[in-house]
């Protein structure tokens, strides 16, 4: 079947490759890093392998390719996680940080504009840069 392709992509940058494979329903086998390992949730929506393992990278391929049945529900799980990630989500998700940096903001000793709020509202910590510490 020409849809089913292996290709180890080891460059950070290439992990559109796999959001366009995921949101074209095929199923998807990368190396757990980088957004692969964010996204990929192993046996469910693709399947992972430990990054550097060329042969458990190969394994994982060969059960994909091997077994249309999984290939086939992997693929359509990774359609699924593609439109749960499509822009309003994105959107959705940087208006909640900002409105929620907007927030923490107002009135707090020492900390100091949107930036430290940000820094606040996406790592859960203060800003040291404005705290002093």
């Amino acid at each position: 079947d020409a849809r089913r392709i292996g290709r180890p992509v080891l460059v950070p940058q290439h992990h559109g490759d796999r959001w366009q494979c995921h949101a074209s329903g095929l199923a998807v086998v990368a190396y757990d890093h980088a957004a692969a390992g964010q996204l990929i949730q192993h046996g469910d929506n693709g399947l992972l392998a430990p990054l550097g393992q060329t042969r458990q990278f190969i394994r994982q391929a060969l059960a994909a390719a091997l077994n249309p049945a999984l290939a086939s529900a992997l693929g359509r799980r990774a359609r699924d996680t593609a439109l749960q990630h499509g822009w309003d989500h994105i959107v959705g998700q940087v208006d909640s940080i900002l409105r929620q940096a907007a927030g923490q903001t107002a009135g707090q000793p020492g900390c100091h504009g949107t930036a430290a709020g940000i820094h606040r509202a996406v790592t859960g910590l203060p800003c040291q840069r404005h705290t002093g510490v």
